[in-house]
């Protein structure tokens, strides 16, 4: 053997060891890299379900304000309704009887002439299509 040969062949050891130390850990930048992706596609995920859920409740809490938006108008369309009722009828005057609803319930308070007159708003509010319940709260003060 040679001086060369014999000093050639520790420095390819020492080399082909080095490349194996390199390919270990550029596999191991690898695995590490693998991890990340996998923690942010997790992660991206995750919001994306958060922002979902966010969207679902913002929707419903939309969906019940419009909701009782449209049990208010129908309330004052309801109220409305029953004053004009009341106004029709010779008997009673819409302007000393006022009338509340909520949920299709209304109420009536005020005056009426007489008890026969008193009754008659029970009659002419629950007739009214949509109204669920009439609580009459009238007094009756006959007319001077």
């Amino acid at each position: 053997m040679n001086k060369t040969t014999v000093w050639v062949a520790p420095v390819i050891a020492v080399l082909t060891l080095a490349g194996c130390g390199q390919e270990q850990q550029e596999q191991a930048q690898r695995s590490q890299a693998d991890a990340a992706i996998a923690q942010a596609e997790s992660s991206v995920r995750e919001l994306g379900e958060q922002a979902r859920q966010g969207l679902e409740r913002a929707g419903q809490a939309v969906g019940d304000r419009v909701e009782r938006a449209a049990e208010a108008f129908d309330d004052a369309a309801l109220s409305a309704q029953v004053s004009a009722a009341l106004a029709r009828d010779p008997q009673l005057s819409a302007l000393t009887i006022d009338v509340d609803t909520k949920a299709g319930r209304v109420r009536l308070s005020g005056t009426a002439p007489s008890p026969e007159a008193r009754d008659r708003a029970t009659q002419l509010a629950a007739a009214v299509p949509g109204v669920r319940s009439v609580d009459n709260l009238l007094t009756v003060s006959p007319k001077p």
